[in-house]
């Protein structure tokens, strides 16, 4: 079966009479109208000119297939008790600004100045005008005024009351002492300019009533021409709309319930995964067509297990794992798995239930350290969901834990704050205790807030750059930790033993090693950093980030 046809509509004998009729509609998942005036009045340019404008995507309407609304200007009052015909999945920009344009509604009304194009030769194109409503009106009162003031106002071509033929015949008439050229040059302007516009026609692309979900998604961010991406979470809200489900409505109450999805700043689509993994158990699996293929019930039973599974798995990440905030979470693409296994985790007790935690932590470094998210995360979530549960009820290991060793040499070239390994030695620094070199105090997200905490260089770049060490070298992670942000302005570009001396100055030598060692900065009286020896620095380091490591993969 065809999926598709292609046909011209006349844009003001067909499209916008139906989109003022409530026939053609938007989808809920469209976005709110954007456009401004100046990206309007190049439209309405290129239609004068009779040049592409683009086609138009349409879905054939199907009872229930979608919540749906009229466009922004549309006389709501008209359209109760219309049933629509078409819902707009790609042309909703362009047929806003037309509509607004030439049903007069909007904040801005569109003219043509009639008096400078007759009297001065102007061109259409600078005589095409817009300008805010309020201005408008007092510019022109009635139609008298657009006659006298030489101003035809674009909604006469969508004006069934005075049709733009009579408007000018009205406009002759009342210039009938200048009759003769008034008539020749508005009717040039009628025929070159508003004709083309009156007749313009779009291609429009029909889509059948038929097409899947999944198949619309597809099309919709194909064809999309302002490039905003169509999320999962979007077109299901307009699905489980006419189902009584109210999807924003859930999601807004999940963050109310759990602020801490919002602190982490998580996204809807991670929720719907979840459920799409507790509604697959025997055969888990979280991809695209999966969430789409989330029936009601399920939604309406798993919503609520699934929010607080994710809100638990957050409080553990937060509180026993260190990650202080989303810019240090590794990984948020492996949250809907994590929080899926957390599920089950909460429904054993006692010592079952402490095992079992002990068991995810162990999987989650393993993971971070693995780089195991990197790619292909929808079938490790499914793959790691049914691996670790199985692990946590008797089984074997899953060959995450089994398979995997870290290799040390890889720090040497982690130097990007957005990667899972980087993040994950700062959160081990956080988990263990890491101190603030300002006040002493352990490091918290609230810390890091009030005393600007931010991850910076042990050896200062600047220090480095003079002695020749490469970029790669100095940035790497092995020459990074957390520092605030006055500690930074008095490390500057000095050598580490002459910033630490002035440190040293202040919180005396006990109170500065003790902060250094919970930054796993070797602190004997030899020790290379000490004695500015950037190279034996990194080797050391090297070996303290490995061991802390393979604690905590090994569990």
């Amino acid at each position: 079966m065809r999926l598709f046809q292609t046909n011209p509509w006349t844009l003001l004998k067909m499209l916008l009479p139906q989109v003022d009729a409530g026939r053609i509609v938007l989808p809920e998942f469209q976005r709110d109208f954007v456009w401004n005036p100046k990206n309007t009045w190049e439209l309405l340019l290129s239609l004068s000119r009779s040049f592409p404008a683009g086609s138009l995507l349409f879905l054939k309407y199907s009872k229930n297939i979608l919540a749906h609304r009229i466009f922004d200007g549309v006389d709501k009052t008209k359209t109760n008790g219309v049933a629509p015909t078409h819902l707009v999945l790609d042309g909703q920009q362009r047929l806003t600004s037309l509509y607004q344009a030439f049903a007069g509604k909007g904040e801005h009304r569109f003219w043509v100045n009639l008096k400078d194009m007759i009297n001065n030769g102007t061109s259409f194109e600078e005589a095409l005008i817009y300008d805010r409503l309020e201005r408008f009106e007092k510019r022109v009162k009635d139609y008298e005024d657009q006659y006298r003031k030489k101003i035809l106002p674009l909604s006469v071509l969508f004006n069934d009351d005075m049709p733009l033929d009579r408007w000018i015949d009205n406009f002759i008439d009342y210039h009938r002492e200048k009759s003769d050229d008034v008539r020749d040059a508005v009717r040039k302007i009628r025929d070159e300019y508003l004709e083309p516009m009156r007749t313009y026609e779009f291609p429009v692309i029909e889509l059948n009533e038929n097409t899947d979900l999944e198949a619309v998604c597809l099309i919709f961010e194909t064809v999309n021409t302002t490039g905003i991406q169509l999320t999962i979470f979007e077109l299901l809200t307009a699905r489980y709309w006419p189902l009584g489900i109210d999807l924003r409505q859930l999601w807004e109450r999940a963050l109310d319930e759990y602020p801490i999805i919002q602190e982490f700043e998580i996204e809807p689509v991670t929720l719907l995964q979840i459920v799409a993994l507790l509604a697959s158990e025997k055969s888990p699996a979280c991809k695209r067509k999966h969430l789409l293929n989330i029936d009601s019930k399920q939604l309406n039973e798993l919503w609520p297990v699934a929010a607080q599974a994710l809100n638990s798995t957050l409080q553990v990440l937060k509180n026993e794992c260190g990650v202080m905030s989303p810019k240090w979470l590794p990984y948020s693409t492996l949250l809907p798995g994590m929080a899926a296994i957390i599920s089950k985790v909460e429904t054993k007790n006692g010592p079952a239930r402490g095992d079992a935690l002990h068991k995810v932590k162990k999987w989650f470094w393993n993971s971070v350290f693995s780089q195991r998210y990197d790619a292909t995360t929808d079938e490790k979530n499914a793959q790691d969901f049914v691996g670790v549960v199985n692990w946590i009820n008797g089984n074997p290991e899953p060959e995450i834990i089994t398979d995997f060793s870290f290799e040390p040499k890889l720090l040497r070239s982690i130097n990007r704050q957005r990667n899972a390994v980087y993040r994950g030695i700062f959160c081990l620094l956080v988990r263990d205790g890491a101190l603030d070199f300002h006040t002493g105090q352990k490091i918290t997200t609230q810390l890091v807030i009030d005393e600007n905490i931010e991850d910076h260089h042990v050896f200062p770049r600047k220090y480095l750059e003079k002695k020749g060490v490469s970029a790669d070298e100095l940035n790497c992670v092995l020459n990074r930790t957390l520092i605030d942000g006055k500690t930074n302005r008095t490390i500057s570009n000095k050598a580490p033993s002459k910033y630490l001396a002035d440190i040293e100055k202040v919180l005396g030598n006990k109170k500065l090693n003790g902060i250094l060692e919970s930054h796993l900065v070797p602190t004997s009286d030899h020790a290379s950093f000490k004695n500015d020896d950037f190279q034996a620095f990194t080797s050391e380091r090297e070996k303290i980030f490995a061991h802390k490591i393979e604690e905590a993969i090994s569990g």
